[in-house]
């Protein structure tokens, strides 16, 4: 679980270590299970703000947590980002 400030999607760099950490080993364990594994990233908000509001900021806090797996090196061909 990656949590965000209110209203934004930036995400705090702490959170994406120990996140990428476990990605890391269940991508290892699949890999020894002989299974490919991928991972759906969902965005969330609050029922605060006009849906508009809430699903673009949905959108993009679950792309900001795909892109920062990917810097730390999970595979980006097993993340897929959705709101």
């Amino acid at each position: 679980v990656a949590e965000f400030a209110r209203g934004r999607s930036e995400l705090a760099p702490a959170a994406v270590g120990e996140l990428a950490g476990q990605l890391v080993r269940a991508l290892e364990l699949g890999r020894i299970l002989d299974r490919k594994l991928s991972f759906r990233i969902v965005g969330w908000t609050d029922e605060g703000g006009s849906e508009a509001r809430n699903q673009a900021l949905r959108e993009a806090r679950a792309e900001a947590v795909r892109a920062a797996l990917v810097s730390a090196g999970v595979p980006g061909d097993r993340l897929v980002a959705s709101a």
